[in-house]
């Protein structure tokens, strides 16, 4: 199954926070709950690897408050030399 990269960015601040804590309380948000978050360069950045089918089961893991904000890309093996 292939896998992907998801990274959500959200500006600092009380709005980000917000953001994130209610995908967590109000919708239950596996990416909120679980993803990696680090706060760099004034921005809260999420980070989480999943295995997916395709574009449409990755887009139902990211809240939709934050879908807006979602880069996704697909890793791939290095093929040996």
């Amino acid at each position: 199954m292939p896998r992907f990269v998801i990274e959500v960015s959200q500006p600092s601040g009380a709005l980000a926070r917000r953001r994130i804590d209610e995908a967590i309380r109000k919708n239950g948000s596996h990416f909120a709950s679980h993803a990696a978050w680090r706060l760099e360069k004034d921005r809260y950045t999420g980070t989480m690897i999943v295995e997916a089918d395709n574009m449409s089961e990755i887009t139902r893991i990211v809240p939709p408050s934050m879908r807006a904000h979602a880069h996704v890309y697909r890793l791939e093996l290095a093929a040996a030399a």
